[in-house]
């Protein structure tokens, strides 16, 4: 699936997001979803959108099959989760302010184990 570092930034772009923009305003599946898709690109490890909408959405709406159908298969339906997605990522990338750098807390204590 996605390493620990690409998972760790997404959180990382969904706490500074949710930091300054409010939870009414912005679907957070939504965010989580844009946040997960940015992380990947900046940790070089990128997924087409296209999976990481069907990840995440396939394990939001596990226990609503249909629901979870409908968005996956109705190319209408998926196209406008798709470009929702695309605009949160704006939305996101502007929150952020471009500053795609993030100190990866477990970096030194695996350089700690090494020496070891």
């Amino acid at each position: 699936q996605l390493p620990v570092n690409v998972l760790y930034t997404a959180i990382f772009y969904y706490h500074r997001f949710y930091a300054v923009q409010a939870f009414q305003i912005h679907d957070r599946l939504q965010v989580a979803t844009a946040c997960l898709f940015l992380a990947g690109k900046v940790e070089e490890c990128p997924r087409p959108l296209k999976l990481v909408i069907q990840m995440v959405y396939s394990h939001r709406f596990r226990k609503f099959p249909d629901l979870r159908r409908k968005i996956m298969q109705d190319m209408d339906t998926f196209a406008i989760v798709k470009d929702r997605i695309l605009v949160v990522e704006r939305s996101l990338l502007y929150t952020v302010g471009f500053d795609f750098n993030v100190e990866q807390p477990f970096t030194p204590i695996i350089e700690l184990a090494n020496m070891v």
